[in-house]
């Protein structure tokens, strides 16, 4: 015997358990930018990695060239994302030096980091790796390429190294007769966060 009472209510209850998420409900804390109602991992939304100083994320999306063609093709678009990151770093990383040494007027210390971001190319990041990699449900490929600790103060040297040896009027008066290697190294080494 069918009761109507009982198949209205099995009804509601197999709709309610069927239709994903409450209403309501929070969205997640990261979700993948083409399914935001699915949890992605937090590095998606810019979460740090331990041991990388610089690191972004790139995308791809589905392709019938394969899963190794969207890897370089993601890869190749965090790496546009690390030069901007990597410049950031730079900036810090100098402000925090010319903060420690209190001799530089605002201008000058603009003026040293477009310098020093200029040095800061696509070729500069070459050496950064893919770390993680992570597909959303609708077969997007994200991807975490980034810049060790070490790897990223080596570059920031070798910047800031070639900004002094072109630009040595600017950089003049933190070097003060001392070896620009010597100071590319300390301000590179310099605290300041990553």
């Amino acid at each position: 015997m069918r009761n109507p009472a009982w198949i209205a209510i099995t009804l509601l209850v197999l709709g309610g358990c069927a239709g994903g998420p409450p209403r309501g409900a929070a969205p997640p804390r990261c979700a993948y930018a083409d399914a935001p109602r699915t949890s992605a991992p937090a590095w998606v939304c810019g979460a740090p990695l331990a041991g990388l100083a610089v690191s972004a994320v790139g995308s791809a999306p589905p392709s019938a060239a394969g899963y190794g063609a969207m890897k370089t093709q993601a890869a190749s678009a965090g790496r546009d994302w690390l030069v901007d990151h990597l410049r950031a770093f730079a900036g810090r990383r100098l402000q925090a030096y010319a903060a420690a040494q209190g001799a530089l007027d605002a201008d000058r210390l603009r003026d040293m980091q477009a310098s020093v971001e200029g040095y800061i190319t696509k070729t500069t990041v070459l050496g950064s790796r893919v770390y993680r990699t992570a597909t959303s449900p609708s077969g997007t490929l994200y991807v975490l390429v980034g810049l060790s600790d070490s790897l990223a103060r080596r570059q920031l040297r070798d910047a800031l190294r070639a900004s002094m040896q072109n630009e040595p009027a600017l950089w003049r008066p933190l070097l003060a007769g001392r070896d620009g290697a010597g100071l590319a190294a300390e301000i590179a080494g310099q605290g300041g966060g990553g």
